[in-house]
């Protein structure tokens, strides 16, 4: 059975991308079935790789803004405490990503923290 034809459209700052759920073209930001719906685009997760020199502020209740990182010639999700990059973001960073390029903005809020074990939950903004 085919998909329908309206579930793979995507309108990114008015342009019409298509794709599948598990393509970089499937997101929907406006809204829709075929993809994420970036205002509602919710998740727990663990900060990958956090920076040990931010690690003693990352506590329970600690928000950190969510946002596109360049390393050289690559472009990742990672979180900011401050300004100050306290790591990177693995899970549902092809989407995180491309909600933050389209301008949708997200916070990460600290759950918990077991030594240099932070589980954060990403939610708008």
């Amino acid at each position: 059975m085919l998909p329908n034809k309206e579930q793979n459209l995507v309108v990114i700052k008015g342009i019409i991308m298509s794709g599948r759920d598990s393509t970089p073209g499937s997101l929907t930001p406006t809204g829709g079935t075929g993809g994420v719906d970036c205002s509602q685009l919710r998740f727990n997760t663990y900060i990958s790789s956090p920076k040990p020199t931010v690690l003693p502020q990352l506590n329970p209740g600690t928000i950190l803004h969510v946002d596109v990182y360049k390393l050289g010639a690559t472009e990742t999700v990672a979180v900011f405490l401050n300004g100050t990059l306290a790591g990177g973001i693995v899970d549902q960073s092809a989407r995180l990503f491309q909600c933050i390029t389209s301008g949708f903005m997200f916070k990460a809020t600290v759950v918990s923290k077991n030594g240099a074990q932070i589980a954060i939950r990403i939610e708008p903004a």
